[in-house]
């Protein structure tokens, strides 16, 4: 597997984690969950192959679009 994909892979796992979690913890509807996510700043945090947030558990990657999520903060 080459490394654009892995790091695909891993990005892909944690909006599927974090979209989970935001439907779990706020009882967001599929599409509200994927849209905050989208238009988030983590979400391009995550994108950025130089940060590697990517390489992060989608746990923790989830702890900070929760606070973006309570804050408004974006």
């Amino acid at each position: 597997m080459k490394d654009d994909n892995i790091k695909d892979f891993l990005k892909n796992r944690i909006v599927d984690q974090m979209t989970l979690f935001l439907i779990r913890d706020f009882s967001l509807s599929l599409s509200d969950a994927l849209e905050f996510i989208y238009n988030s700043d983590l979400y391009a945090t995550l994108m950025d192959d130089e940060i590697g947030l990517y390489l992060e558990s989608p746990a923790y990657v989830y702890e900070h679009l929760k606070k973006e999520y309570l804050t408004g903060m974006k």
